[in-house]
């Protein structure tokens, strides 16, 4: 017999936690000592470093209190994520997002504060209601536990590494727990705060469209209005800000309108369908134009490849469990496989989101080290016509790919009540 619902959410949760962990013990630290020795080799020159003659106690002590402020970092996401839960819920809704408590949906009993506690309140009840034992959905603290896991990301490779990730920005020489948070480096704090904004809103759109609702237009204008202020009173959050008129705010205000408009346009011909137009509206806005670009370029790359995947894998797992007869039924594995390929083509915020992740990661070396053909400071006429062309070429192909891979059409994409 299966294990019951709950005990298995219970497990997932467990090892996304221990994923999470494994992430920032082994991952980070292994990527980092690579990405050294790479920029050492290829440009010793460019490269600033410090006498490392810190003794083992010392190091010790530093290496602790980076793993003490990690955890902090990642129980703020954590609660970030909570409190998503309930703008993905109610805000579609039009319900008020602070003034009413949260609730179990079956019995109405208000949750305990010891029990809204993010990811611990929900393993400590088992997954369970406390009052009626119905089960709580293992969404809430997968949710929880991602947004805790890109906060905590973020708190790596942009805060404590001295902003090696961020584009026409160099590094901090000083860096470290130390360096940044109690020798506080405010720029770095102000990156770090905004872009987890970002990706907070890039979750809710992600979220929304998961359950097949919509925001308005207003909503999404609010979404923009939180992004829109920080740069207005700070305007060296936005890295790629055009010199139009001298004046700080007016320039700001330019750079996020153009940033807006372009990530609009191709968040919609991303994927009409949903609410990837407001992802790259919210992008655009946040991150410049540039890396709006680049951001769609590799979102482009993993709908392609998930939907040829799909086509490949799923074919025979879907006869499997639609056609249990040694004879498999081509026309039922088409449609099935169809169906799949609907399903990931229809998930634009979601590759768009994942797509931002990696971007952002790799910003800087990306801008570094393939300029001047990746977008930079400066739009040049053949660097825009070099991407105009790779813009189109990217939409056939991932036409091509969708419309080879599916055999059948299935009426609207976002009707994936067959999957």
């Amino acid at each position: 017999m299966n294990q019951p619902a709950p005990a298995k959410a219970v497990r997932g949760v467990l090892a996304l936690l221990a994923m999470v962990g494994l992430m920032y013990l082994v991952v980070l630290p292994s990527a980092s000592i690579a990405w050294e020795w790479l920029a050492t080799t290829a440009r010793p020159t460019r490269i600033q470093r410090l006498p490392d003659e810190t003794p083992w106690s010392e190091w010790l002590f530093q290496k602790s209190l980076e793993v003490v402020m990690a955890t902090i970092f990642f129980s703020i996401g954590a609660s970030v994520g909570s409190f998503l839960n309930v703008v993905v819920y109610r805000w579609p809704l039009h319900k008020p997002l602070f003034w009413q408590r949260s609730h179990c949906p079956n019995c109405g009993t208000g949750i305990r504060p010891q029990d809204n506690v993010p990811l611990l309140g929900w393993l400590r009840l088992g997954g369970r209601c406390r009052d009626c034992q119905t089960p709580i959905s293992s969404r809430y603290p997968w949710i929880e536990g991602l947004m805790g896991a890109i906060f905590l990301w973020l708190f790596a490779v942009q805060l404590i590494s001295g902003g090696w990730n961020l584009a026409n920005r160099e590094p901090n020489v000083y860096k470290g727990v130390v360096w940044v948070l109690f020798y506080i480096k405010w720029d770095l704090v102000g990156y770090y705060a905004y872009h987890c904004l970002l990706f907070a809103l890039l979750m809710v759109a992600m979220l929304v469209d998961y359950d097949r609702r919509t925001l308005t237009k207003w909503q999404v204008l609010i979404g923009c209005c939180w992004l829109f202020v920080p740069p207005l009173l700070w305007s060296s959050l936005l890295l790629w800000r055009l010199d139009l008129t001298g004046t700080p705010w007016i320039d700001a205000v330019a750079t996020m309108l153009v940033g807006g408009s372009l990530g609009a346009t191709l968040g919609w011909c991303f994927r009409s369908a949903g609410l990837a137009w407001a992802s790259g509206l919210w992008l655009g806005v946040a991150l410049g134009w540039q890396a709006v670009l680049g951001v769609v370029f590799v979102a482009w790359i993993f709908r392609m490849l998930a939907t040829v995947a799909l086509r490949i894998f799923e074919r025979p797992t879907m006869v499997a469990q639609s056609n249990p007869s040694d004879e498999p039924d081509d026309e039922l594995a088409a449609e099935a496989a169809g169906q799949g390929v609907i399903f990931a083509a229809s998930l634009g915020s979601t590759w768009l989101l994942m797509a931002a992740l990696v971007h952002h990661s790799v910003w800087r070396l990306l801008s570094v080290g393939l300029s001047p053909y990746w977008p930079g400071p400066t739009p040049s006429a053949s660097l825009l016509i070099t991407w105009l062309a790779i813009g189109v070429a990217l939409w056939s192909l991932d036409r091509l790919a969708t419309v080879c891979c599916r055999s059948k059409p299935a009426g609207n994409a976002l009707n994936l009540e067959a999957r």
